[in-house]
């Protein structure tokens, strides 16, 4: 975990201001940001030329590098004994009556005595087989790296305006962002990798067409209709549970939804914190 902080960069007062809006809920937390005008953002991150008059910086933002983290975890699961199946399509579920008592899998029959859905956007399609649908839809977004870093960053960053992000991470650079949806498809669209590159083009100083630029990809988010989370029981199914609808910050709110998850699964309830993210809001009849 890399504490680093992280910068808001604006070109426009508009933009700023409406980012002002929302800090009073960041700022109970701790998250106190500087507000930087003029060559103060400049002198904060040299790499951004003046078209970036306005920034917010956050002293106490924290960062992980996302396939470090998950190979950690891996290891960490196998040594406390956990079985991972990886490349291995789930085709149907194993049913007694409401109960599911497995899946098939191209590599046979994985029973157990709960199942939870943990599957990203692919938790929709799943909950739909099993009767259940939860309007889980992907929003996908789109990643271009670097390698060599064209330019070195103090911090990680983001160019509000144009609603990308710009991540250093070892020994290469991330541009990604926007927000598209349609199916599960991880097709590109090239107009809007060029829209995400224009950006940094715009944003940094000397950008020029740097070398090393990889093929861009995409992911996808798995979004909700009013933005919040899915985490609980599958009703009316007695042994299946949900932990999806993360949109963009999966990885900020796991360690919250592994807590919540446990508590339902382990002890047969929703801590009471945790009932507006109840899959019950989309199921009831």
């Amino acid at each position: 975990m890399h504490k680093a902080g992280v910068l808001l960069a604006f070109e426009t007062r508009e933009r700023y201001e409406e980012q002002c809006a929302s800090l009073g809920v960041f700022e109970r937390f701790g998250m106190v940001p500087a507000h930087l005008h003029g060559n103060a953002v400049q002198t904060r991150e040299p790499a951004l030329n003046s078209r970036t008059c306005h920034g917010l910086y956050f002293p106490d933002d924290r960062q992980v590098e996302p396939d470090s983290l998950t190979q950690g975890l891996l290891k960490r699961c196998q040594e406390l004994g956990v079985q991972i199946h990886e490349h291995t399509p789930v085709r149907r579920f194993l049913r007694r009556g409401d109960t599911v008592t497995g899946v098939l899998t191209d590599k046979g029959e994985i029973t157990g005595d709960t199942l939870l859905l943990a599957a990203g956007v692919w938790t929709g399609p799943m909950t739909r087989e099993l009767g259940v649908p939860l309007p889980i839809r992907p929003g996908k977004g789109y990643s271009v790296d670097y390698s060599p870093a064209p330019l070195q960053l103090r911090t990680s960053l983001t160019l509000e305006d144009a609603r990308v992000a710009v991540t250093p991470l070892n020994g290469f650079l991330r541009l990604a962002g926007t927000m598209e949806f349609g199916g599960l498809e991880e097709n590109i669209n090239l107009r809007r990798v060029a829209a995400i590159k224009k950006a940094a083009a715009d944003s940094f100083t000397d950008w020029g067409n740097p070398p090393g630029e990889a093929k861009p990809w995409a992911g996808l988010r798995p979004m909700t209709p009013d933005g919040l989370l899915l985490i609980g029981r599958l009703h009316p199914l007695p042994n299946v549970y949900v932990a999806s609808g993360h949109g963009m910050l999966g990885l900020t709110l796991a360690p919250a939804t592994a807590e919540i998850i446990t508590e339902a699964i382990t002890r047969q309830r929703l801590p009471a914190v945790a009932e507006p993210v109840s899959p019950l809001r989309f199921t009831r009849r």
